[in-house]
């Protein structure tokens, strides 16, 4: 081989022992180039090239730490306080689901401490509805005073609609008026302007009308020849020009105004006579302190007296419509039953002093 080609060789192999000495050393940090083959029979080849040292690689970035969730077990609650619907156990320093103060509840509940759950219940009136008051007791909403319960809610002790302790409306008023609940819970009814009640009606005046008079709630009856009127609640009569009043009639003027003349004022049947031109009980009691007596008679006798007519004989002395009674006498002044004991006298006498029945 001729010297030339021996060169030629050497130095190829120099070429590619640098090659591979710089590719290791970027991997690896780079290793000592590879030593130069001594040359047979020639010259002493030269030491490889020092690689270029390797880039260090970049350390992985540290991990990002995730701390305690929101309520969880994992802190102590003593410390961080609960928030939500939890509450710390003391015991275990843990948040736990479920409420620790009625703040945490709905407007109309309250938070149970024994369970830690809300339920029904108040802790001042605002959390009760309209027209209920909060009874502190009891923790629990009730109607407040002039209310009841009712399937609407609390209504009013006093409303036409739930009068006194009712669910129910009052009944429907009369023509002419409304509805009332009085303070006590009573239905009733109140006339409209102008009119008045009488009875279960409403009527037109003021109940001083010969059509509604009185408390009889009725028309006055009518008369011949007088015009009805209503007189301090009783009906009252005027008669016509030409006519006069008596016993509640009208006759004509010239037939009088008394008994005396007109013998229907004193209806047969009955307990009343005319006596000077007045039907009256006969003999009725009096006193001597007032005047109870019709005209034409005296109240006489001992302690409660007798109405007893003026008499000049016996035959003006009406006869008694009590039991038992006899013929009268006439004293000249008055009339009067003879007795020597109280059964000579009318039921209801007494036998006195003078003999007589008083």
């Amino acid at each position: 081989m001729s010297r030339d080609m021996r060169v030629a060789i050497v130095a190829i192999a120099l070429l590619a022992a640098q090659g591979c000495g710089s590719s290791q050393g970027s991997k690896d940090g780079g290793g000592g180039g590879a030593a130069g083959s001594t040359a047979t029979g020639g010259t002493t080849g030269g030491g490889g090239n020092a690689a270029t040292a390797g880039t260090t690689g970049a350390g992985g970035g540290a991990g990002t730490g995730v701390g305690p969730g929101t309520g969880g077990t994992g802190g102590d609650c003593t410390v961080t306080p609960c928030t939500g619907l939890s509450y710390c156990d003391l015991a275990l320093k843990q948040c736990k689901p479920g409420c620790a103060s009625n703040s945490q509840c709905a407007a109309n509940e309250i938070c149970d401490l024994t369970t830690h759950a809300c339920k029904r219940g108040c802790a001042a009136t605002s959390q009760c509805g309209a027209n209920e008051t909060c009874d502190l007791t009891t923790q629990s909403c009730r109607c407040a005073t002039g209310f009841h319960q009712c399937t609407s809610g609390c209504v009013a002790d006093t409303s036409t609609s739930s009068c006194g302790q009712s669910c129910d409306p009052c009944p429907a008023p009369p023509e002419n008026a409304s509805a009332t609940c009085s303070s006590s819970g009573t239905c009733g009814f109140r006339c409209n302007t102008g009119l008045f009640q009488c009875g279960s009606g409403c009527y037109a005046g003021t109940g001083m009308s010969a059509t509604v008079c009185g408390t009889s709630c009725a028309p006055c009856p009518t008369k011949d020849h007088a015009t009805a009127r209503c007189s301090s609640g009783a009906c009252a009569y005027t008669c016509e020009t030409g006519y006069t009043l008596a016993c509640d009639k009208c006759f004509p003027q010239a037939q009088g105004n008394d008994c005396t003349t007109h013998a229907d004022c004193c209806p047969s049947g009955t307990s009343r006579q005319c006596v000077a031109g007045h039907c009256y009980i006969p003999y009725g009691s009096c006193n001597f302190t007032t005047t109870t007596c019709p005209p034409g008679t005296t109240c006489v006798g001992v302690g409660v007296g007798r109405c007893a007519p003026s008499c000049r004989t016996a035959a003006d002395c009406p006869p008694s419509t009590y039991t038992g009674a006899g013929t009268p006498s006439c004293d000249g002044s008055y009339c009067y039953f003879s007795c020597t004991d109280p059964s000579d006298c009318p039921a209801g006498f007494g036998c006195g002093t003078n003999g007589r029945c008083n």
